[in-house]
């Protein structure tokens, strides 16, 4: 299991051996990262939490991986308090529950990864939570390792190679060098800022959205809790429809009062212009921190992470490394698979 900031994404082996990534009950590839506890005590998961949240956001989770940083985290819904293992609980029997659903029969093991922003802390947690599916958790490993699998797997000698992992998430951006050789993965140097994930693309959005209505209206859309969470939604499909178009709208709406926003990309870009140098800083500092001075020192590019997909920003690594991104797996798939091919080598290598 990957579990994203944003979105979750579950991996499995089918009869053949072969991975693939395991449908949830919507038929998607992917699962909002959203809890809602409604008032009959029901708990809505992924697309239906999503589609909730706006309507009662004390009701909602929608931040669970950036709660995980803080001490004591929880949220009020309704009288009950709910902190964070028992979301991260509810999520992985949820994801468990659709491989057993797509399968016909439940998995046993599991593996997870961690991003490089995670402390122990946060491990303890996902450890815990996972547990309570009542699988054997084999173990978790770093995200920028379990990205590399995949590639280092495709490698038809024992010649090492160094590679860069350029992970965008919802939540931080991270980096990495590993060194592969036929499956056999080391991280070199690695580090991530949690103030260049893909949710200050999306703050970028939202706030010129905001600006604009209050502009028009005389009100603040981030004065109301339900307004607040609905502008973030909406602003995070439009930063996806901007990787994939030149243009976008957007509809805010707050009080009775309705907005379109119109978004072009290359203003988009513009504004991300701190964004951008700030992720080639971080790419230059975890070179030298892998003891590497030139970039043609590395041998490939891996691109992991849904942010990955903004235009801009494949632009920047390609510009930066003088190399294209490795193809084959989907960003978002990449972090899920590779976990599975290291967990059922932990499994094997430890009895």
């Amino acid at each position: 299991i990957d579990l994203g900031a944003a979105k979750a994404v579950v991996a499995r082996f089918d009869e053949d051996g072969r991975h693939e990534i395991v449908p949830n009950e919507d038929d998607d590839l992917s699962t909002p990262m959203q809890v809602f506890f409604d008032e009959d005590g029901e708990q809505l998961v992924g697309r239906e939490a999503r589609a909730m949240a706006p309507s009662a956001p004390d009701r909602a989770v929608v931040d669970l991986k950036e709660k995980m940083l803080e001490d004591g985290a929880q949220w009020q819904a309704g009288e009950q308090t709910i902190e964070v293992p028992e979301v991260l609980s509810i999520m992985f029997k949820r994801l468990v529950t659709f491989v057993t659903e797509h399968a016909g029969e439940a998995p046993t093991h599991l593996a997870l990864a961690a991003p490089a922003w995670f402390g122990d802390s946060q491990r303890a947690m996902l450890k815990a939570a996972a547990e309570t599916t009542g699988l054997s958790l084999v173990g978790i490993t770093e995200e920028a390792l379990a990205a590399a699998v995949p590639y280092s797997l495709r490698l038809n000698d024992l010649k090492p190679r160094r590679a860069l992992v350029f992970d965008c998430g919802h939540a931080a951006l991270g980096v990495a060098v590993v060194r592969c050789a036929a499956g056999d993965i080391q991280i070199m140097a690695q580090d991530a800022d949690t103030n260049l994930g893909s949710a200050k693309w999306d703050a970028l959005i939202a706030d010129e959205s905001a600006r604009k209505f209050k502009e028009k209206f005389g009100i603040d859309p981030w004065d109301d809790p339900g307004a607040a969470v609905d502008l973030r939604l909406r602003a995070e499909d439009a930063k996806r429809s901007l990787s994939q178009r030149a243009q976008c709208t957007l509809v805010v709406t707050c009080g009775g009062k309705t907005l379109k926003v119109g978004f072009k990309r290359s203003g988009f870009e513009k504004a991300a212009g701190k964004l951008l140098r700030g992720a080639k800083a971080l790419m230059t500092e975890v070179l030298a921190e892998a003891g590497l001075i030139r970039w043609s020192e590395i041998d490939a590019v891996i691109l992991t992470g849904g942010g990955s997909r903004t235009p801009s920003l494949r632009r920047l690594v390609i510009e930066v490394t003088g190399r294209k991104p490795e193809r084959g797996i989907q960003p978002e798939e990449g972090v899920a698979i590779g976990a599975l091919y290291w967990g059922i080598g932990e499994r094997h290598r430890t009895g």
